[in-house]
């Protein structure tokens, strides 16, 4: 009987940590609480560390969010986090990257708007992320030992 149980146990816990979703943390846009999201839908969890303003940048808040898997098709993430080994494993993988939207938006042929709006509001931006993709990943606490270390 008692190993019944203790089978039954060991399937249950096997059938619940199969199922479960990954847990990002989320930032709530209104309140600025940070919460604890799971979804099976998700396929990555993202953190946008903070940044100090220096010259001409200001400063952003940190901020974590996830990546459906539906948004993540376009991104090579998989084949990074799909190199492991007993002896290796990819964590996270972080970006720096730069986002031209004035050259973005002349690709879109319909996509009209004046010289003048174009020119104030379609800046160069440049984005530093991080993608994970296990349970609570997304937060300062894993990234704080790297990042001071540079």
């Amino acid at each position: 009987m008692r190993a019944q149980i203790s089978m039954f146990t060991a399937c249950l816990l096997m059938f619940v940590q199969v199922n479960m979703g990954l847990v990002c943390y989320q930032n709530d846009e209104k309140t600025g609480e940070i919460l604890e999201v799971e979804n099976d839908d998700f396929a990555y969890c993202r953190y946008f560390p903070a940044r100090n303003s220096s010259g001409s940048l200001p400063s952003k808040k940190e901020k974590s969010d996830e990546i459906f898997k539906e948004e993540a098709t376009d991104e090579p993430f998989e084949e990074f986090f799909n190199q492991n080994d007993s002896f290796y494993e990819v964590l996270s993988i972080c970006l720096y990257e730069k986002y031209d939207f004035k050259k973005m938006a002349r690709g879109f042929g319909n996509f009209q708007l004046s010289r003048l709006k174009r020119s104030k509001q379609m800046k160069v931006e440049h984005q530093f992320r991080c993608i994970c993709n296990y349970d609570r990943c997304n937060n300062n606490a894993t990234f704080a030992q790297y990042f001071g270390g540079l």
